[in-house]
């Protein structure tokens, strides 16, 4: 009983004091001056007064839609933090909706002292907005993109570095293939796009690290703390990569030692909690303080938005076909299927051949390992029927989720199939 009270407590600290310093750092950025920022955010507003709030890059392509719309959001809740009130006007998040015209219109409005921002945002807590302040200091939006791409390069080759180094070459492919599959080049174009994969990426290399190092003791940490940090920064848009690719990271790894045990089920199914306790709990907390310092009930301005993305209605679509719908746009958006005919040939092509690969068994296959592996592919497909609404809208976005999917499917493969080409049979192990 003693250990378990000493393990809550501990948890309970990692999460109060990672609660603290998030709040501190949206603090302390809101107390940036509004002129230090001015004139990179007036850079900015220009940069996106020349753009569509939803960029599509090609035509034919669902997947590479850009949503300058969320980003313009984003940057009027920052630019609106009141450096006299600081704590008050973060948890508010206040920016101006134009009703009539663009976003941007607000922003520039905003910027010009035209407008006073007073439409609410405080269901989420917008810690990217930190990011958004200090770069703004040197730097505009097009440079924050470049920033943000050379950064996400930079993870992803540190990565497969990592996974190089280990000799685990069949599990660097398969990042490779993932990656490929919901379009990771479009994804520095917009700042709402890269926060979840930027910690994924992180949390990632860390994982495959300390499991290489033996030091799973350090695991439910990870998680846990990965879990604060998602749900800090995130926009709600594919937040279940930053434990599931990590995940996948560890069970693969640990396969390749031994044979998948009952109680390694139980350490998956633990990070995987925590993670969640970490994520929502977050959310929990942001509700809770805003609720406390603006002496508000918030729950009417999060109750609303949470029965829309769980049932509103689009397009007059039945339950049935709203579902369906949902799952089916998200997945056409994935690389091949989403590219043109051409694309979705390859990809039923693609897909038929996996199925076909299937009659292929391999001898000594470890059930349980691929049991996992399943479990995990569905979860990017259960979060879309439950957050329908926001996944049918927003597929443009959301379907990069299932890139753990796509890498659980394939590691299931590498398990499954008895592949008979001496070369590809070598890579395999």
């Amino acid at each position: 009983m003693k250990k378990y009270i000493k393990t809550i407590s501990i948890y309970t600290a990692v999460f109060a004091a990672a609660v603290f310093l998030c709040t501190l750092l949206l603090v302390l950025s809101a107390m940036i001056p509004r002129q230090a920022i001015k004139e990179n955010m007036q850079r900015s507003s220009e940069y996106l007064a020349g753009c569509d709030l939803f960029t599509r890059i090609n035509d034919n392509i669902n997947g590479s839609v850009i949503d300058h719309y969320a980003d313009t959001i984003l940057l009027e809740i920052a630019y609106a933090y009141d450096s006299e009130h600081p704590l008050k006007s973060v948890m508010w998040a206040k920016y101006y909706p134009s009703f009539l015209k663009s976003e941007v219109h607000g922003l520039m409005g905003e910027i010009d002292g035209t407008y006073t921002p007073f439409q609410q945002y405080l269901r989420y807590w917008h810690g990217s907005t930190v990011i958004v302040q200090c770069m703004h200091l040197f730097t505009d939006l097009p440079g924050m993109y470049i920033c943000n791409a050379i950064l996400m390069v930079l993870l992803t080759a540190i990565l497969l570095f990592v996974l190089f180094r280990y000799n685990e070459k069949a599990i660097a492919f398969g990042t490779i293939l993932s990656l490929c599959a919901v379009g990771i080049w479009f994804v520095p174009l917009s700042l709402e796009y890269t926060w979840t994969i930027l910690i994924m990426l992180i949390v990632s290399i860390l994982a495959v690290f300390l499991e290489k190092k033996n030091k799973a003791a350090a695991l439910p940490f990870l998680f846990f703390i990965s879990g604060i940090v998602t749900n800090y920064m995130d926009f709600l848009t594919t937040e279940t990569l930053s434990m599931l690719m990590p995940l996948l990271y560890i069970i693969a790894l640990r396969h390749k030692r031994r044979t998948i045990s009952k109680k390694d089920c139980l350490d998956y199914a633990k990070y995987a909690l925590l993670w969640s306790i970490g994520y929502v709990g977050m959310w929990l907390m942001k509700w809770g303080i805003a609720a406390v310092v603006l002496r508000e009930n918030t729950i009417p301005y999060v109750s609303q938005h949470i029965a829309e993305r769980l049932g509103g209605q689009v397009d007059n679509l039945s339950p049935p076909g709203f579902l369906a719908g949902a799952l089916y746009r998200n997945i056409k958006c994935l690389f091949p299927l989403g590219y043109g005919k051409i694309g979705f040939l390859v990809g039923l092509l693609l897909i038929t051949g996996i199925i076909a690969a299937f009659f292929r068994k391999k001898e000594g296959r470890d059930r349980l390992y691929i049991g996992c592996l399943f479990l995990i592919a569905f979860v990017p497909y259960v979060r879309f029927l439950i957050l329908h609404n926001h996944a049918y809208l927003h597929y443009f976005f959301t379907y990069r989720a299932q890139a753990a999917a796509v890498f659980a499917v394939y590691l299931i493969l590498m398990e499954s199939v008895d592949c008979k080409l001496p070369y590809l049979k070598a890579f395999m192990k």
